[in-house]
């Protein structure tokens, strides 16, 4: 079974595992994040540490050489035995609502990937390819039809208080500067850098709370993955970089 996007429980396929982010957690039972992080962690010191390591997956922020930064969390990946143990603690009407949903789909998933079966003929083998390349062109074509509203949305997106470099870069082209001229002097005041083809701060501008950067996985089929540092700008990253253009208009 191929790894797929997350639906609307935010439940997705990670190396063969279906897993969610506490972060979705966090939402559905209307609790902040920083609360289900705290959670896990007592969780953790409390299980044995084969169960924690297999069911708590903690994913956290990269640093530009692509090594994580261990102090920086950024969330937990549940499975379905640790998303239960978690929700046990969790109580009330709206929590059972949402625990029985988590569940049922946390099993539908898992059974659909043990219902995965590699072929083992020819035209088994020949009727899965021909299936996934009807697959493959129908994503194809949804993505041509959907690729212009979501490069409008990156553009001005927003996480909480914070939004992407694209749209800071809209948000300062009043001042007469393009995003690709914008990101050229950011690169020069030696605030950004390109890596594999993402602008990203350099990490001291990342430890002093300038930007964000995540690491985003993009699902190409056929078990096939790409992924790219996405740069979050906080309010004092566009303080950052409207002081820079202002002193470049004083030149």
């Amino acid at each position: 079974m191929r790894e797929e996007a997350e639906n609307a429980l935010g439940l997705v396929v990670r190396e063969g595992r279906v897993v969610v982010s506490s972060r979705h957690v966090a939402r559905a039972f209307g609790k902040p994040h920083d609360r289900i992080l705290k959670d896990v962690d007592e969780l953790a010191r409390k299980c044995s540490e084969r169960f924690g390591r297999v069911n708590f997956d903690f994913v956290y922020k990269m640093a530009p050489s692509g090594i994580p930064i261990l102090s920086q969390r950024e969330e937990v990946l549940l499975s379905r035995d640790g998303f239960t143990l978690l929700a046990m603690g969790y109580t009330g009407e709206k929590a059972m609502r949402f625990k029985e949903a988590y569940i049922a789909e946390f099993n539908r998933m898992e059974r659909e990937i043990q219902n995965f079966r590699i072929p083992r003929t020819l035209p088994e083998a020949l009727r899965l390819a021909a299936k996934l390349e009807e697959e493959r062109a129908n994503l194809e074509e949804q993505n041509e039809r959907l690729a212009p509203k979501a490069l409008a949305w990156d553009a001005t997106c927003s996480e909480g208080s914070e939004m992407s470099i694209q749209a800071a870069a809209k948000e300062m082209s009043r001042f007469g500067i393009g995003p690709r001229k914008l990101f050229e002097l950011l690169a020069r005041r030696k605030v950004l850098y390109r890596l594999d083809g993402s602008w990203v701060p350099m990490q001291r501008y990342i430890e002093s709370g300038h930007f964000r950067v995540r690491r985003v996985v993009i699902d190409l089929g056929e078990d096939r993955q790409r992924s790219y540092c996405k740069t979050l700008v906080t309010p004092r990253g566009r303080d950052l970089i409207a002081r820079v253009l202002a002193d470049r208009l004083a030149v």
